[in-house]
């Protein structure tokens, strides 16, 4: 079955963040802010203890974890880190936003205090540099650290003490590479391939063969294995690992998938790609051999939503759907096997947004009552549409930095809770304004 492996050639303009460039102030950034994404650290050593302990009254004394985040794709902790790219849509480097949408998925404001993330490749985000005639090129994500009342953010107090905004440029590394080898899930006939291949997946194990996928059903469509393509936790679940283990060792160079992190799709006219937005490449061409010989995942059925699902050394316990996250599949006509993504980007824009303004609030927290910022989250937290989430979140953020108009809006919304006679929530939001910054 794998002699048959639907290889295609492809020729594209990759794009990384480029540490061999980073100075040590970018090292340090980098590391402080995106833990997991370039480093190894990521999951709390207290928490990583408990589960240790807990997983080894159930499987022995000898049980041992590796707690390297192996990256979507990356089938173990051995893959190097720079083996990752997203896919630009041209000399310039322009993603449309992916790979600062992967970055803000590794960044926890709540840890790391505010952060605003730019991408020179974004022609907006390049002319207003330009503008400010900063001396560092024109290929850089740009770190803006900013500060909170009268001091700097709680990192740029290691390099200043004015309190203003602290920037940070991290090197990005654009390349046009040929690649061969490659399974490329933008075509449907290999998507589908896909599919029906990993999901019956059997390891050949000391003469016996054992299914990669004891408890799931195989699959004959991509569109049936897009919604766990997508899963949101860090490192893509299970089927991530074990489709990046089968990559390697079958011999592939490289993958080219979705991104999770945003909206993401193909347009296929006569089985040929017109138009794709939101797609990554990992390149197995340098990675070592595998330090595992298989990799199984026991989770019963396959998702269909796109969501967080739970795994067993996190805090989450119970899936969590992105009801409003939709995919739009083409399954005949001209266009059979075009996809699109609706709602992701915006549903994580939110949950951004959301993080940010629940930080400050938890910044304020001497300002404001421990009944009042349980209100605001809950709130926030229950908001209907991604819309109105991150609208929502977005004024709260920037009424406690003092922005005239949002303070205005905060204002106005009290009024209205008041009048609908939610006095509580209407007390919550003036308090908000009596510990804005620049109050």
């Amino acid at each position: 079955m794998y002699r048959k492996i639907p290889f295609t050639e492809v020729d594209l303009y990759l794009k990384q963040l480029n540490p061999s460039e980073f100075n040590e102030l970018g090292i340090a950034a980098t590391n402080y802010l995106f833990k997991g994404y370039i480093d190894a650290e990521l999951f709390d050593k207290k928490f990583l203890h408990e589960y240790i302990l807990k997983m080894q009254k159930i499987c022995g004394p000898n049980f041992s974890f590796d707690p390297s985040p192996a990256r979507r794709f990356a089938g173990d902790s051995s893959m190097p880190r720079g083996c990752f790219f997203t896919i630009a849509q041209d000399e310039s480097g322009f993603d449309d936003g992916v790979l600062v949408s992967e970055l803000r998925t590794y960044y926890n404001p709540s840890n790391s205090g505010m952060v605003q993330i730019f991408d020179q490749t974004n022609p907006r985000n390049n002319q207003l540099f330009k503008e400010l005639e900063f001396p560092f090129g024109e290929y850089n994500i740009v770190l803006v650290f900013l500060p909170l009342g009268m001091e700097p953010h709680k990192f740029a107090r290691e390099y200043t003490v004015i309190p203003e905004p602290f920037l940070v440029f991290l090197p990005l590394l654009i390349q046009r590479r040929r690649l061969t080898r490659v399974l490329d899930l933008r075509l449907p006939d290999v998507a589908n391939w896909f599919a029906q291949t990993l999901s019956r997946l059997e390891w050949y194990i000391g003469g016996t063969t054992i299914k990669a996928f004891p408890y799931k059903p195989p699959l004959q469509s991509f569109r049936e294995i897009l919604p766990t393509m997508l899963a949101q936790e860090l490192g893509g679940g299970g089927f991530s690992k074990v489709a990046g283990l089968w990559c390697r060792k079958y011999g592939v160079q490289a993958l080219i998938y979705p991104s999770a992190r945003t909206d993401c799709g193909v347009h296929i006219m006569n089985n040929q790609v017109l138009s794709y937005n939101g797609w990554n490449l990992v390149d197995y061409s340098g990675a070592k051999e595998t330090k595992l010989d298989a990799l199984f995942d026991t989770t019963p059925d396959w998702p269909t939503n796109v969501g967080i699902l739970p795994v067993d050394f996190c805090e989450i316990k119970e899936p969590i759907w992105f009801d409003d996250v939709r995919i739009e599949y083409m399954e005949s006509g001209s266009s059979r096997g075009s996809w699109h993504v609706k709602g992701l980007k915006k549903r994580r824009d939110a949950i951004w947004r959301f993080n940010m303004a629940i930080s400050l609030i938890k910044e304020r927290s001497e300002a404001i009552a421990q009944d009042s910022i349980e209100t605001l989250v809950s709130w926030l937290a229950t908001a209907p549409t991604a819309d109105l989430m991150g609208a929502t979140s977005n004024l709260i953020f920037e009424a406690l930095m003092g922005i005239p108009d949002a303070m205005k809006n905060i204002s106005i919304l009290a009024n209205d809770y008041e009048l609908k006679g939610d006095n509580e929530l209407a007390c919550c939001l003036r308090d908000l304004l009596k510990c804005s910054l620049k109050r």
